[in-house]
C-alpha cells in the first residue's frame, strides 16, 4: 500500500532490513547502510542497502552497494562500519560463507554456522563500490579457537586514534568441559587498514549470554562507553532473549584493555525491541547512535520489514548516561495542534509532565506514570510472541517529563530528556482509536 509506512523513521525501502551499518556523516550528509535481503520481507543472504539524509528524518533510498561476490562473502555481507580516511570512506564488514545452506531455501543457513572473516572495501563518495575488484579480506577466519570462533566472529566497528586504526569484534569461544559458550569482544589494531594485529580481549563474566554481537566502543566527555547486543541474555517468556546494553567502561589505547566489571550496565532502550545499535559522530561532533527495532512479520498491508529508531544523542550528565532524540529531529516537530486539528496520518509528538496515575492514550497504546516509572503498554497491538507487551523504565525520584513520538508503526517514549527511552513496534491500525492526553500536555505534528 503506497504511503503505508513511517514518515520520519528510516524503514526498509522494500522487503527486509536489520542491523544498521556504516553510519557516518560525510560530504554534507549522513550515510546509513543496512543489512538487507532484497527479495522478500524475511531474513536471507545479506546485501547492504543505502540511505542518505541531511537531517536524520528525511531519508532518500539509493541502490544496493554491497552484494556477495567473493568466496569469503558468498553467502552474505554482514554488519560493519565506516570511517573517513584520506578523503574517502573505508568500510569494514563481516563476510560469511555458509557451512551448510538450507536445501529448501539456499538463502538461509542450517545450524547457524558461517565461516566468518573481516573485509575491507573503500568508496570515494559512499555511493560507488567495486564489489568485484575492491574487496580485501583483512582478517581471515580465526584459527585459534581459544581466541575466538571461526564461525561467529563478526560486526567490526572501526575508529582512529593517534594515526592508528582500532577494531572491535564480537565473538565467542567453546571452553573445554562447558556446554555453553563464553562471549567475548576482541580488539585489533592496524597502521594501514590492511594488516591487523590482535591487541586484547574482554570475556564474559558469566551473566551476559553466549555471544556478543555489534560491539561499539567510544568516548563521550572523557568517559568510555561500550554498547553491544548479547545473545541469550534474557530468559523471560514473551521477551527477546537477545538484547542491547550500554555500559561505562575504561579503555587503554596502548594495550587495548577494557576495564569493566561486566555487571554495571543498562538497557539501551527499555522497550526491548531495540537491537544491534551503532554510533557515529554527527555533523557537529556529537556522539549519536541508532538501532534496529525488530519485527518478525510484516505489518498489515506493508511491503517492508524492518525500521530503525530515531537517531539519539549519547550524553553524560552528572555521571549518568542520557540518550535524547537528536535535536535536528526535534526541530521538525513544530506544527503545534490540538486533538481536534491533529492529522493522524502524519508523525506527531505529545509532550507532558505526568503525575502518578496520569496517562496518555493513543488508540490502544498507553503511557502511564506509575510508582515513579513510565509504563508503556501495547497489549493487543503486536502479533509477535517474543515482544514484551508492557515495558517500564526504572523508577525516578523526580517529575516525569515525557515526549511520545508516534509515527505509523513506531512509538518512542523519552523520559526526562533522554534519561530513559522506550521504543515499540506496534500495529498502526491499533493506533487509530481514541486520543487522550492530560491537561497541560501539548501536541506537535511533523513538519
Amino acid at each position: 500500500m503506497a504511503g503505508n509506512r513511517p514518515v520520519a523513521h528510516l524503514a526498509a525501502p522494500r522487503n527486509w532490513i536489520n542491523d544498521p551499518n556504516g553510519f557516518i556523516w560525510f560530504d554534507g550528509q549522513y550515510h546509513l547502510y543496512s543489512q538487507h535481503f532484497p527479495y522478500a520481507p524475511l531474513w536471507g543472504r545479506m546485501h547492504w542497502t543505502h540511505a542518505t539524509s541531511k537531517d536524520l528524518t528525511v531519508w532518500e533510498h539509493h541502490d544496493i552497494v554491497l552484494f556477495p561476490s567473493k568466496s569469503y562473502d558468498s553467502d552474505g555481507c554482514f554488519s560493519g562500519s565506516a570511517i573517513v580516511k584520506d578523503g574517502q570512506l573505508l568500510f569494514f564488514y563481516t563476510g560469511v560463507d555458509y557451512v551448510e545452506a538450507d536445501p529448501e531455501n539456499i538463502n538461509k543457513v542450517l545450524h547457524d554456522t558461517y565461516v566468518a572473516c573481516q573485509v575491507r572495501i573503500a568508496s570515494p563518495d559512499g555511493f560507488t563500490f567495486d564489489n568485484l575488484a575492491g574487496k580485501q579480506q583483512v582478517i581471515p577466519p580465526i584459527k585459534n579457537q581459544a581466541l575466538g570462533s571461526r564461525y561467529h566472529t563478526r560486526d567490526p566497528k572501526v575508529w582512529e586514534y593517534n594515526g592508528m586504526l582500532y577494531m572491535i569484534l564480537g565473538s565467542k569461544v567453546q571452553e573445554p568441559g562447558k556446554e555453553t559458550t563464553t562471549p567475548k569482544v576482541l580488539i585489533f589494531r592496524s597502521k594501514d587498514s590492511y594488516e591487523w594485529e590482535f591487541l586484547n580481549e574482554l570475556a564474559s563474566y558469566g551473566t551476559l549470554g553466549y555471544m556478543w554481537e555489534c560491539p561499539d566502543l567510544f568516548c563521550v566527555d572523557g568517559q568510555w562507553m561500550l554498547t553491544m547486543s548479547p545473545m541469550g541474555m534474557l530468559d523471560i517468556p514473551h521477551v527477546h532473549a537477545n538484547q542491547a546494553i550500554i555500559a561505562k567502561v575504561g579503555f587503554d589505547n596502548d594495550t587495548g584493555e577494557i576495564d569493566w566489571d561486566g555487571k554495571t550496565y543498562q538497557f539501551v532502550d527499555f522497550g526491548l525491541d531495540y537491537y544491534a545499535g551503532q554510533s557515529t559522530l554527527d555533523k557537529d561532533g556529537r556522539r549519536i547512535h541508532v538501532g534496529w527495532l525488530r519485527m518478525t512479520e510484516a505489518l498489515p498491508r506493508c511491503d517492508f520489514m524492518g525500521v530503525y529508531c530515531f537517531p539519539r544523542l549519547v550524553e553524560m550528565k552528572d555521571g549518568i548516561i542520557y540518550t535524547p532524540v537528536h535535536p535536528d529531529i526535534c526541530a521538525h516537530f513544530t506544527d503545534v495542534c490540538t486533538e481536534q486539528t491533529l492529522d493522524r496520518s502524519k508523525a506527531f509528538k505529545i509532550s507532558a509532565t505526568l503525575s502518578e496515575g496520569q496517562q496518555i492514550k493513543v488508540g490502544q497504546y498507553t503511557v502511564t506514570a506509575k510508582a515513579g516509572s513510565i509504563v508503556a503498554d501495547r497489549t493487543g497491538m503486536v502479533g509477535e510472541p517474543k515482544m514484551q507487551l508492557i515495558s517500564a523504565t526504572p523508577a525516578l525520584d523526580e517529575a516525569l517529563e515525557v515526549e511520545v513520538y508516534v509515527d505509523h508503526c513506531v512509538v518512542e517514549v523519552y523520559v526526562n530528556g533522554g534519561r530513559y527511552a522506550i521504543a515499540h513496534i506496534v500495529n498502526p491500525e491499533a493506533l487509530a482509536g481514541e486520543l487522550s492526553i492530560p491537561e497541560g500536555a501539548s501536541i506537535a505534528q511533523f513538519a
